[in-house]
């Protein structure tokens, strides 16, 4: 039951059209810069018992649920999801055939990055094996403003390489939530590069 919830939450949360760059649209595209600004959302997600809030004691502050919990982790530990997801995905970018020798800090055309989704996912059932949740889009803009790229995709439980850690190390520093996103991050953007060749 937790697997479908996490499953319908992830495909929710990528609910938007796909787009994919054409032949035409390479063609008009000279040079691209990626949006400094990357849209977070307020709320973070977490699929796992209720009970393991209450392991966190004193850890959590202010917090009244673990999703809280989450977010105030990341803003007392200055954990910028944002610029995590926008840093991996412009080194993904400079690695990519198309886009690498397009890449300009003030580019006709733009990428804008919108993360759909974050938080804590548990592993497996009666496990305290928890892995990051994150999904996020991109859209590239041609020099018309038109959408000529728009691509979602996430990480789960099962994506092979993605960072497992105890439900408790996560909130011992900033260590777990910044190495398990920016590993997710990456993979995201290279599922979403795949195909922009």
């Amino acid at each position: 039951m937790k697997y479908l919830v996490l499953g319908s939450l992830i495909l929710f949360a990528g609910c938007a059209s796909s787009v994919s760059l054409d032949d035409s649209a390479k063609l008009s595209i000279k040079s691209v810069s990626i949006s400094e600004k990357v849209v977070v959302p307020v709320q973070a997600h977490f699929i796992g018992p209720e009970s393991a809030f209450g392991l966190l004691g004193a850890i959590v502050g202010s917090a009244s649920n673990t999703p809280e919990a989450i977010k105030s982790h990341l803003e007392k530990h200055n954990i910028n999801l944002g610029r995590i997801v926008r840093e991996q995905f412009e080194q993904e970018a400079r690695q990519n055939s198309f886009l690498s020798g397009r890449l300009k800090p003030d580019g006709e055309s733009r990428l804008e990055i919108e993360i759909r989704l974050y938080g804590l996912g548990q592993k497996r059932g009666l496990s305290n094996d928890y892995v990051p949740m994150l999904g996020y889009t991109v859209k590239m803009f041609d020099g018309t403003n038109r959408v000529v790229l728009e691509k979602y995709d996430y990480v789960t439980a099962f994506t092979e390489g993605i960072p497992t850690y105890q439900f408790e190390e996560y909130f011992k520093s900033d260590k777990a939530f910044r190495a398990a996103f920016t590993q997710s991050a990456r993979i995201i953007a290279r599922n979403l590069l795949k195909d922009v060749q």
